[in-house]
């Protein structure tokens, strides 16, 4: 499980102060592993998407889609790491294409997909995918 995505929600759950539509934004985010349309959560909880985001990043640090962008990238690392395949990871997790997933490896990686499966580990010490 994606551990930035716990972390920040046991700090949410922690905090009676934290506005629902915060914690269930950030719940639906990590439950659906990123891959849910942050347009369609602020209609289904009656907030239009900027009053959404002002709410999320003023709890969270970062807007919704960019939390689902970091969890839907980590958990492609997490499926490479343990051998998937580039494209099935990709279909699996909603990307658009394998060059949807590649502009969010560039961004936050700094390398392809493919520079990831192909990196090689330092023996005794967890990859990036397992941190």
């Amino acid at each position: 499980m994606l551990a930035a995505a716990e972390w920040t929600l046991q700090q949410l759950d922690d905090d009676a102060r934290v506005n629902p539509a915060v914690l269930c934004t950030a719940r639906t985010i990590r439950d659906s592993r990123g891959g849910v349309a942050v347009d369609e959560l602020g209609s289904a909880i009656g907030l239009r998407r900027a009053a959404l985001a002002q709410r999320f990043c003023d709890v969270v640090g970062v807007t919704p889609k960019r939390f689902a962008r970091i969890v839907r990238f980590h958990t492609a690392l997490s499926l490479l790491g343990r051998g998937g395949r580039i494209s099935h990871a990709a279909t699996d997790l909603g990307y658009y294409d394998q060059a949807h997933m590649h502009r969010d490896f560039a961004e936050f990686a700094g390398m392809t997909p493919g520079a990831f499966v192909a990196a090689n580990r330092y023996p005794g010490s967890p990859s990036l995918a397992e941190s």
